[in-house]
């Protein structure tokens, strides 16, 4: 496990012991921060067998989120520190075009040669917004 995390969202460095956990349970709707749509984000006193944190209503978690900004967060940033890389080009140059292939270039090498398969670890974060 990291020492320290940087969330992906705001940019703000926190230990992986000021995580907060989604609550799950419906009654639990509304967070401060994240809105009063939105399931309430907590620092969890009790976790169960399988390190799940326990929301207040009793119901095991499995989501996380970023302490400061409440927004969810990857499991993975525990663990793995994020590689970013910025590909820079003039509206229209082709620069999303370029991510789409290598992607598709990726997952098909991966397959083929190593027998690896790769996917979008957090698919409902990467959906359409229109």
């Amino acid at each position: 496990m990291r020492s320290r995390i940087t969330c992906p969202h705001c940019w703000q460095e926190f230990a992986p012991h000021e995580i907060h956990w989604i609550a799950v349970h419906p009654d639990l709707c509304g967070d401060p921060v994240a809105g009063s749509d939105e399931q309430l984000r907590f620092l969890p006193t009790r976790f169960n067998v399988n390190g799940q944190a326990i929301d207040i209503k009793g119901v095991p978690c499995n989501d996380l989120a970023c302490p400061h900004c409440h927004l969810k967060i990857p499991r993975a940033i525990l663990e793995m520190r994020p590689l970013l890389f910025s590909i820079l080009g003039a509206p229209g140059s082709g620069k999303s075009y370029f991510l789409a292939s290598m992607i598709w270039g990726l997952r098909n090498i991966l397959r083929r040669s190593f027998q690896l398969a790769f996917s979008d670890a957090d698919p409902l974060a990467n959906q359409l917004l229109n």
